[in-house]
């Protein structure tokens, strides 16, 4: 009678039914033996139901109808993952029975998805080893990973293999993968599909919608207050500001989980019952102002005057760069105070990057100074010889700086030297340059915008502070509240520019590059005044040279060998001659200046008769 149900139970099972037969065959045969209990096969064993002899172990089970397993296992050494057979002591003696057979994740994942990290798997030895011979072999072999160690022989059991159907997934970072693929022969024949995953989406109202939904889950999930529509519009406003991007979202949903559990703290401490768009503010100030301390010490400086920042007037050679501090998981923008110092006579226009030579300054940072060196060269180098030197430096710098942000601004500041032009401290500028003035975007663009809008601020907002960015960077702003109203109000401005010709007219108030009918820049331009200013260093430094040759006649001696006269008049007659050279190229270069106002003069007639 006690079979009776289990045969009704299984009955669309054969195999269970011929097992079931064979056991009740085997109890009638040694049903005295089970009575009497004469032998340890036949006695129920230690915190156990019933004897080993018909024990049963169903190492896996699946729920009816809750479809194919999918099985994440976050320890995957090599026994979790294929299984292993326990072993108990008693009185010094090891055994084992089938009871003691374990199964690992891949026998819970077959037939179904395995996922596993990839870091974590290559941590576990012979782990690696293992997983690749099953998927190789499409078995599943139990084996003792002492005996793989030790190279004994231990009596153990050793279950038959299981076919395995898995499909086997690893996360990891792309580094990981490419390493994989070098050192591994046959990891690509193994992992045959590979998908990246993105850090964002597009911003429509679909993934929207979609992320909305995925708020919904976790505040299910951890039981917290519900979200009203505007604390979900603040939620999604801030996953386009992490993104830096105005048409995209950030999908990290570690820090979207951090918020939700904030906001609905603070719901809790107001004593509401659903959170709204307040909450998930506040929730937001408190965590950056959590992890603000490096941030905090900086503006303690600004504040009291020891780091030097000018937001007001105008001076030569001198802007005010934007940067940003990275560190941990948070960032925070400052101005930054950026010279350039010109040594006229002095070199064949070489420009020294102090950061890069005492090896404070980055790769990306030394090809922007080059790039930019390249494109100065290409403006004037066709119209004079380059007779200068010159330094640029970020002043009271003393981290590591790295990027191209800086191009634009330390194009601004060198030409701006050499011009001996003055630019209004009033801006700030960003903006990485190609070797054609092409303005490109850069990154952590409001983070910069928000530092140099707090030093303003900090130093009284004018009316005419604002900062100029590369004008693809501005569909990536997502500004503070403050700053939005400030822009409305018309206390500060934000200029997109597109060329360094544009920024250069917004930080001097000048023209930059017009040329007149001879393809030469107008003087009244800032291209023209370097160029005068380059002619007037060789003027000066012909003059010296003239000045250097007499006084070295003065001081040669009177009395003179025969041999050493004629010498001395063969240098006379070369030095007259080189003196009467440049003489005539003065005058030519004179004539050419006259002529060239004339003309200008000529043409502003022209336009004045008009």
């Amino acid at each position: 009678p006690l079979f009776a149900p289990l045969y009704e139970q299984f009955s669309t099972l054969p195999k269970i039914i011929d097992y079931l037969k064979s056991i009740f065959a085997d109890m009638v045969t040694h049903v005295e033996r089970i009575v009497n209990g004469d032998d340890e096969e036949f006695v129920t064993a230690v915190l156990a139901t019933i004897p080993s002899r018909y024990a049963v172990n169903v190492i896996v089970s699946h729920s009816p109808n809750s479809g194919v397993p999918v099985i994440f296992e976050d320890m995957p050494t090599h026994l979790n993952l294929l299984g292993h057979v326990e072993q108990i002591t008693q009185l010094g003696t090891v055994t084992t029975d089938v009871s003691m057979i374990r199964a690992g994740a891949l026998h819970r994942a077959n037939g179904g998805y395995l996922l596993l990290e990839a870091s974590h798997l290559l941590e576990h030895p012979y782990a690696w080893q293992g997983l690749k011979r099953a998927l190789q072999s499409r078995k599943i072999k139990l084996s003792s990973l002492e005996q793989m160690i030790t190279l004994t022989g231990s009596l153990s059991l050793a279950p038959a293999p299981i076919d395995l159907d898995v499909k086997v997934i690893l996360l990891g970072e792309a580094d990981l993968y490419y390493e994989l693929l070098e050192l591994e022969p046959e990891f690509d024949a193994v992992f045959k599909v590979r998908a990246d995953f993105h850090d964002d989406v597009v911003r429509t109202k679909e993934h929207e919608l979609a992320l909305v939904a995925k708020m919904a889950d976790i505040i299910d999930y951890a039981k917290l207050y519900p979200f009203d529509n505007s604390a979900q519009a603040t939620l999604l406003e801030h996953l386009s500001l992490q993104a830096e991007d105005q048409n995209r979202l950030s999908l990290h949903s570690d820090l979207l989980i951090k918020l939700l559990h904030e906001s609905n703290r603070h719901a809790h401490l107001n004593e509401k019952d659903i959170v709204d768009a307040h909450d998930v503010i506040q929730a937001i100030d408190d965590m950056e102002e959590r992890s603000g301390y490096l941030r905090d010490l900086y503006w303690d400086e600004i504040k009291s005057g020891q780091q030097l920042i000018q937001t007001k007037g105008y001076a030569v050679g001198q802007v005010n760069a934007l940067t940003v501090v990275s560190y941990a998981d948070s960032e925070f923008g400052l101005p930054a105070r950026l010279t350039a110092v010109i040594q006229p006579n002095i070199g064949n226009g070489e420009v020294l990057d102090i950061e890069r030579d005492v090896d404070l300054g980055g790769s990306l940072h030394a090809k922007g100074m080059l790039i930019m060196t390249s494109y100065l060269r290409s403006l004037f180098s066709q119209h004079h010889n380059l007779n200068f030197s010159a330094s640029l430096a970020f002043e009271q710098s003393y981290a590591h700086i790295d990027g191209d942000s800086a191009t634009l601004s330390e194009a601004c500041a060198l030409l701006s030297a050499l011009a001996d032009v003055p630019i209004n401290q009033s801006f700030s500028i960003t903006g990485s340059m190609n070797q054609l003035g092409e303005v490109q975007a850069v990154g952590g663009i409001n983070a910069k915008i928000a530092g140099f809008f707090d030093a303003c601020r900090e130093q009284n907002l004018t009316g005419q502070q604002g900062v100029v960015i590369p004008m693809a960077n501005v569909k990536h702003l997502m500004l503070r509240d403050d700053i939005i109203a400030a822009v409305k109000a018309d206390t500060f401005h934000i200029y997109g520019v597109q060329t360094l010709s544009e920024a250069l007219t917004l930080m001097t108030g000048l023209p930059i590059d017009t040329v007149n009918k001879k393809g030469r820049y107008r003087k009244n331009t800032l291209f023209g005044k370097i160029l005068g200013r380059l002619m007037l260093w060789d003027e000066n430094q012909n003059g010296h040279d003239d000045l250097d040759e007499k006084d070295q006649s003065d001081k040669e001696p009177s009395q003179k060998t025969s041999s050493d006269k004629v010498t001395t008049q063969k240098d006379k007659k070369r030095r007259k001659a080189k003196r009467q050279k440049k003489k005539k190229d003065r005058e030519k270069r004179k004539r050419e200046q006259e002529k060239e106002s004339n003309n200008n003069v000529a043409i502003e007639n022209e336009k004045n008769v008009d």
